[in-house]
């Protein structure tokens, strides 16, 4: 079993570790568990050299030893077990309606999911900016400054993972800005999330297929059905399509190579 390790908590400092799994386990019973999926990373962070990683792995077998026993335990789990009710009518193949409730939830948990996950692969600093991550742990969900998007999705990977983003210093003044994107999910549900530190600076789905509804920030109430769904060519399609907004920001992600 894969566990990547780091020494301190990434939300609150702690040195009491615990191994965090990034993909739910109460859920392996309802998809494919022995299956393998493909994962992928992309950053930069200014001045250092892009960093790619790219693997495939066992679903659900995934460790992270990022956060501590306290976290892990307590607001983390909360976040879990909220979301663990609307995730198992969907592991049912069965629509339900996304209240505003609902949305926050499901929002929050694909942060916390994005946030371990890309974590678990920071050799510096991770491309999610530290005030997304205390945001999370004081408030229960992302920020205002940040979109999330869910999709149904039919595809063959038991578990998807996707990471991409800018983190660098602002020219003038020295001040670190972020800008980052990342797509989780597993079953038939996917995420797909965006964030910046940068003012003024946001990316809009624009025109989106029917599969994709934006939960956060919340808008209106929508019934999430397993149909219509994305393959898994359209869920690339929707993951690198941010690369090409990256580009119209004036930003220079590395280009997808899967």
């Amino acid at each position: 079993m894969l566990s990547l390790v780091a020494r301190v908590c990434i939300f609150c400092g702690g040195t009491k570790m615990s191994a965090e799994h990034v993909w739910p386990q109460w859920a392996a019973k309802r998809v494919a568990y022995s299956g393998v999926h493909k994962v992928r990373s992309y950053a930069h962070l200014e001045g250092h050299q892009a960093v790619e990683h790219e693997s495939d792995q066992r679903a659900y077998a995934l460790k992270a030893r990022v956060v501590c026993e306290s976290c892990n335990n307590g607001w983390m789990s909360k976040i879990e077990n909220a979301a663990k009710p609307y995730f198992e009518t969907m592991l049912y193949a069965r629509g339900r309606e996304l209240h505003k409730e609902g949305q926050r939830t499901l929002a929050a948990w694909a942060l916390k999911t994005s946030i371990v996950w890309t974590a678990s692969y920071a050799k510096e600093r991770s491309v999610i900016p530290t005030v997304d991550l205390s945001h999370l742990r004081d408030y229960g969900e992302p920020s205002s400054a940040m979109s999330v998007w869910i999709a149904s999705y039919d595809g063959s990977h038991p578990a998807v993972a996707d990471a991409y983003g800018i983190a660098a210093n602002h020219k003038e003044d020295g001040t670190p800005y972020s800008i980052w994107a990342t797509t989780v999910g597993f079953g038939p549900v996917a995420f797909h999330l965006f964030g910046s530190t940068v003012p003024g600076v946001t990316i809009e789905s624009i025109r989106l297929p029917a599969w994709v509804h934006r939960i956060w920030p919340i808008q209106k109430t929508f019934a999430w059905t397993p149909r219509p769904c994305c393959t898994d060519e359209q869920l690339k399609a929707w993951m690198d399509g941010v690369l090409q907004q990256f580009e119209s920001l004036g930003v220079q992600p590395l280009a997808s190579q899967a």
